[in-house]
């Protein structure tokens, strides 16, 4: 999702989930928008877990959610580097 211009965002779980403890299904991340992308046309991305890459890493698998890292390009696009 790329909030640009125009857009709050704010997303909070009700009392009866947080006291029955709900589990999360889904992540969203956010990496900042560079100042020349600030009122860009808001967007919204989805991409199911078989597309977002994993790497395989002294002993640990990392999913790429966004931007590059270790060899790997996430689908999710972005306006700026992240690694």
């Amino acid at each position: 999702m790329v909030a640009g211009r125009g857009i709050v965002h704010s997303e909070r779980s009700g009392a009866d989930a947080r006291t029955r403890g709900a589990k999360m299904h889904a992540l969203q991340s956010w990496v900042a928008l560079p100042l020349e992308h600030e009122l860009a046309e808001p967007r919204f991305e989805h991409h199911p877990e078989a597309t977002i890459p994993t790497v395989s890493r002294d002993g640990a698998a990392l999913q790429i959610v966004a931007g590059t890292a270790y060899g790997a390009r996430s689908p999710v696009g972005v306006l700026s580097p992240t690694l």
